[in-house]
């Protein structure tokens, strides 16, 4: 669902605060594949994937102040078997075309990853390594981000050198300037969104 400050806040202690998403309306929360099109594109069977990414910056936890972006609340599935439910605040970001072909190949990559057990407390070091040694062959980075690593949610560091990577120049100053500029240490993570095997 698109939300705005505005809808948070009866919810915001005071103005400018950070507010948990604990403290949303669960309502509030749309399945990924119902806000980002390319989500919900045909699957194909557990052997290939053939479906859509969403590349997204997002929030977790806690949420600044929204600036005048497109921001949606919604939640994903992910972790595989394990069929997690994750929620976020962010805004959809349009990769390059170079980069959202690599982008589909990593989702396509880890897939049904050990057999659909790759989710929060059975991801190991050795699946960190390797998924750190993907990114950087694409030239980004999971410093900060790495521990929210599962099947259908990779994170990237919300850094400007990878939003300089992954997006066009016509998205760049409204992502530095709603996003990274105000609030650079802020937690937000962008979010190569897939869909889960389960």
């Amino acid at each position: 669902m698109r939300i705005n400050e505005a809808d948070l806040a009866a919810v915001r202690p005071e103005p400018n605060s950070w507010i948990s998403t604990r403290q949303m309306k669960g309502d509030w929360f749309t399945p990924s594949d119902e806000e980002f099109s390319e989500l919900s594109q045909h699957l194909g069977g557990l052997a290939e994937y053939n479906g859509g990414i969403a590349l997204v910056l997002a929030y977790t936890m806690n949420v600044p102040p929204l600036s005048s972006l497109d921001w949606r609340a919604f939640s994903h599935q992910s972790g595989g078997m394990s069929c997690s439910s994750r929620h976020y605040i962010g805004f959809e970001l349009m990769p390059k075309a170079e980069v959202e072909f690599q982008l589909k190949e990593l989702a396509r990559y880890y897939f049904y990853y050990r057999t659909g057990h790759f989710y929060a407390g059975e991801v190991r070091m050795s699946d960190l390594v390797d998924y750190n040694d993907r990114l950087k062959k694409l030239g980004l980075s999971c410093e900060t981000s790495y521990h929210k690593l599962e099947e259908a949610i990779y994170p990237i560091d919300a850094t400007r050198d990878n939003v300089q990577r992954l997006i066009g120049d016509e998205q760049k100053p409204p992502i530095i300037h709603g996003g990274l500029k105000e609030y650079p240490n802020s937690g937000g993570t962008i979010f190569l969104l897939a869909q889960n095997s389960d």
